[in-house]
């Protein structure tokens, strides 16, 4: 399999990532370090 990077995440060959999920946790605060980054969502989609 060639690993292609994207986002910080590796795509398959095949572009199938319908097995992935993700986690929603609520948060009321956040520190990030240098050279790090968050997505932030008003609500899950």
């Amino acid at each position: 399999m060639t690993e292609r990077f994207r986002g910080g995440g590796t795509i398959p060959d095949n572009g199938d990532t319908s097995a992935w999920t993700v986690t929603y946790t609520p948060v009321t605060q956040l520190t990030l370090s240098a050279n790090q980054v968050a997505v932030l969502l008003v609500a899950a989609p």
